[in-house]
């Protein structure tokens, strides 16, 4: 009984985790990073499809801004990116917490699960990939956290997809260009 439940015990903790995954393999796998952009694109399909009535706020969430130059971000070091992309993933994972009570109709809450558990693997990704990039303390989330009101939910999925479709791809393009050749070799 004993060896049984060592060997269970043994095999579950062999199984690899999301969390325990390289961060490295996102950037570094452009078939992940694709994923990612085209279930960005099909959360935003899915919402007029679900809520016809495009899900109304009763009051408004704050949501980051996602446009940029991309000369101007690419002037950027990787930590300040990666920064910039946590402070917007976390803008938009507070305002879908938010949101979770207020849309009106409720009929969004299978796509709100969806979008947070991505908010949050994202998050981590990119929480690890600033680590390891950073030779200095990372800046505070605060520095580069701009946002603008919303009463729409349809906003909070075209913001992530805007800033998965922008900053992240560019973020992890340019993690992939120096630290994926390192790892090959």
């Amino acid at each position: 009984m004993e060896l049984n439940r060592f060997l269970f015990i043994a095999v579950f903790l062999m199984i690899p985790k999301p969390s325990m995954l390289s961060s490295l393999q996102v950037p570094c796998d452009k078939k992940m990073t694709s994923k990612y952009v085209s279930d960005s694109k099909d959360l935003v399909k899915e919402l007029p499809k679900m809520c016809p009535q495009a899900a109304l706020l009763n009051d408004s969430v704050v949501i980051p801004f996602v446009d940029f130059r991309v000369r101007e971000w690419k002037k950027k070091n990787k930590t300040i990116r990666g920064t910039e992309i946590l402070c917007s993933l976390r803008m938009l994972s507070d305002a879908l917490t938010m949101a979770k009570g207020l849309a009106m109709p409720n009929c969004t809450e299978n796509l709100q699960r969806k979008l947070s558990k991505v908010l949050g693997e994202l998050d981590s990704i990119v929480k690890n990939l600033i680590t390891q990039e950073a030779d200095t303390q990372p800046p505070s989330l605060s520095e580069g956290c701009r946002g603008k009101n919303t009463t729409k939910m349809w906003d909070i999925f075209e913001h992530y997809r805007k800033l998965m479709q922008g900053k992240i791809v560019l973020f992890f393009n340019a993690i992939a260009a120096t630290s994926c050749k390192k790892n090959t070799r």
